[in-house]
């Protein structure tokens, strides 16, 4: 379920490598943590065992908006690049840090969140729209 953030709420974004970069958070949709069975069941059991075995952090969805249309310096553009980096025959993937941004000076980066960009949405655009709304969905590495 997603979770509507106050006014001013916003989601700064640090990669590996390159700049960070700050945009306004509409709501975000939380990970769910799932930890894998392992099935140790001998051949003789008559009922199945199971183990806890490795540790999935999920994914986490949040949902930004563009204050900035101008191609040159669109987040949008940055998060794709960040996304994928095409270089000749190679590809690059970049590490992204999201830390939620409260309003007031005392809550800063709250909650954070590290992993890779899965999936980017593409803006709808409509007449009656206020704003751009697009939707980054993060594999979350580490919590």
């Amino acid at each position: 379920m997603a979770v509507v953030l106050p006014l001013g709420t916003t989601a700064t974004l640090t990669p590996a490598t390159g700049t960070a970069i700050t945009l306004n958070c509409i709501s975000v949709t939380g990970a769910t943590r799932t930890v894998a069975m392992a099935e140790i069941t001998a051949l003789s059991d008559y009922t199945l065992k199971r183990l806890p075995s490795r540790v999935d952090p999920g994914t986490v969805s949040f949902e930004l908006y563009l204050e900035d249309t101008a191609t040159a310096t669109n987040p949008l553009k940055t998060l794709r690049d960040w996304q994928a980096t095409v270089t000749g025959s190679s590809i690059g993937y970049n590490s992204v840090t999201l830390s939620l941004n409260f309003p007031g000076s005392t809550i800063d980066a709250l909650i954070s969140y590290q992993g890779y960009i899965s999936e980017i949405t593409e803006p709808t655009v409509t007449a009656g729209d206020e704003a751009l709304r697009f939707t980054v969905t993060m594999q979350v590495t580490a919590v």
